[in-house]
């Protein structure tokens, strides 16, 4: 006989909560990516170099990387319907200093604030999927929890740049902060108590250190996702200054990038039940191809664009992959591996999107994408090289 979920409730009401919490994740991400996207109209607000400007996106990643495992640590016993909703407050009240920020201080702040939302945001939203539905549905249901990462991951940066462009940057920050608003009100409806019992200890995060396919996975997480942010961070001045694409196109260009991250995550993710390693070993193959076509065939547009559909394909994959080889290797202790998962891959933004930054500003966009090859290369080779049992 299937178990019932922790708190009783109508399977309608049930399935509203999960879709706001995937609707959750997908703001508080999409958040986190719009910089990328109006990467060079900040740029000029503030008069600061876009390289400068990705700094927006390394604070709030960098801040989440901590965040991540320290809210399991710190407020193990808080209610999660409660925390939950301070937790987006913060997202609302970063939404809405990121729009009226009068100097470029102000708006990191908000950035920072940002990062501490995100990171806890991420952490407790999948495992909230046992207390809502019966336990045959808690892998459907956590995957569309975890489907906001991955459509964030895509659509954040084309909605900044749609938005920034139909009135100005600032535009976008403020349907962010309305839709906040929007999904606390949701959430204050929808979900029911979530009391949490279990007191969370630092020994568990110890005992996955321990287990070698838990290193595996975070250090391929950090060679792609780090490599992708050191390119990906300038997408937009890559395809207006180096492919010569209109500035009108470019949201356009990043929807359907945007799109071919979805088909990436449901194609390539439905064939990791059956090759995960496979899988994993593609999409670097695959970023490689996308990263080499940009570099010789810059100036021709139509390759332009089959370059940045591959890419997107590839890195629409990263995130749900990558959680599964993470729930492989610790099957027993999935939070916790959900928790350090977060932290690594928001950690490789940071540090992707910073060392991106560093070598925009002195070199060109050109160096940029060789540095995302050997990335994905390393990252390539390590998938070769890893074994297919548990540790």
């Amino acid at each position: 006989m299937p178990s019932q979920p922790t708190h009783h409730q109508g399977p309608a009401r049930s399935w509203i909560a999960v879709i706001t919490l995937a609707l959750s994740i997908f703001t508080v991400v999409s958040t986190e990516m719009l910089p990328i996207g109006l990467l060079s109209p900040i740029a000029e607000s503030y008069h600061v170099s876009e390289g400068f400007i990705s700094f927006t996106v390394t604070a709030p990643a960098f801040i989440a990387a901590f965040t991540a495992p320290l809210i399991l640590l710190f407020f193990s016993t808080i209610n999660r319907k409660r925390l939950l909703l301070l937790l987006m407050s913060l997202l609302l009240l970063s939404n809405l200093l990121s729009a009226f920020a009068s100097n470029i201080e102000v708006l990191l702040i908000a950035r920072v604030l940002l990062g501490i939302s995100m990171g806890g945001i991420w952490t407790i939203a999948g495992g909230l999927a046992i207390k809502l539905v019966c336990s045959e549905k808690v892998a459907l249901a956590t995957s569309i929890i975890f489907s906001g990462v991955a459509a964030a991951s895509v659509f954040g940066i084309p909605l900044g740049v749609y938005l920034g462009d139909f009135i100005n940057w600032q535009f976008a920050f403020i349907i962010m902060a309305i839709t906040t608003l929007f999904l606390i009100v949701l959430l204050i409806w929808i979900l029911p108590s979530l009391p949490q019992t279990i007191t969370f200890q630092a020994k568990l995060f110890q005992q996955l250190f321990k287990n070698r396919m838990v290193k595996i996975g975070l250090l391929i997480t950090f060679l792609l996702v780090t490599g992708h942010f050191m390119s990906y961070t300038f997408i937009r001045p890559l395809l207006i200054q180096e492919a010569n694409f209109a500035d009108k196109s470019i949201s356009s260009l990043l929807f359907f990038y945007g799109l071919c991250g979805i088909l990436g995550n449901f194609i390539l993710g439905n064939l990791i039940k059956y090759q995960l390693k496979g899988v994993i070993a593609l999409i670097p193959i695959i970023l490689m191809g996308s990263m080499l076509l940009l570099l010789i065939f810059t100036q021709q547009q139509l390759l332009t664009i089959l370059a940045l559909l591959l890419w997107g394909f590839a890195y629409g994959a990263v995130s749900v992959s990558l959680m599964n080889w993470m729930f492989m290797a610790a099957p027993k202790l999935i939070e916790a591996a959900t928790a350090i998962y977060i932290g690594s891959f928001n950690l490789s933004i940071a540090i992707g999107a910073f060392l991106g930054g560093q070598i925009y500003d002195v070199y060109d966009i050109s160096v940029n994408l060789i540095g995302t090859m050997i990335m994905a290369l390393l990252a390539f080779c390590l998938v070769l090289i890893s074994p297919n049992n548990r540790d």
